[in-house]
């Protein structure tokens, strides 16, 4: 896989980001390349190289957020904020955007966040929190 990415390093769009690796901020530099219809993310991490890949941004950073989580490694973005969440749309177009969703209440085009953004505000979860966030929020109407 390092080959690849070798090859295609011209395609390849860096996202600085903050990452909490076992209660430590530190900064890092996530890799996104897009061949086709395909979004591949890698990142580096105290010499350990992680990968992803997936149909859209989204997607392809909960694959990533699934293997850092093993290793109590969070990304700061919005991404991994327990209360944001795609809409189908959202990922057909892309995944860069993602709803701020709030209990009860339906989403609106005032709660739409990028999700590579980061307010610290937010609370910063793991895959599994935010999909059941995601799942009481869809039940909360």
């Amino acid at each position: 896989m390092e080959n690849f990415w070798k090859k295609e390093e011209s395609n390849i769009e860096i996202q600085n980001i903050e990452i909490l690796n076992n209660g430590k901020i530190e900064k890092s530099k996530l890799f996104l390349l897009e061949i086709e219809d395909e979004i591949n993310l890698k990142i580096e991490i105290e010499n350990m190289v992680y990968f992803s890949k997936s149909d859209n941004i989204f997607d392809s950073v909960v694959e990533l957020r699934k293997k850092l989580e093993l290793k109590n490694i969070y990304l700061l973005c919005n991404a991994s904020v327990i209360n944001v969440y795609p809409s189908g749309m959202q990922k057909e177009f892309g995944g860069t955007k993602a709803y701020k969703l709030q209990m009860g209440k339906q989403a609106t085009l005032s709660d739409v966040v990028d999700i590579f953004d980061y307010d610290s505000e937010l609370k910063i979860g793991s895959v599994k929190e935010q999909e059941e966030f995601f799942e009481t929020w869809i039940e909360s109407f």
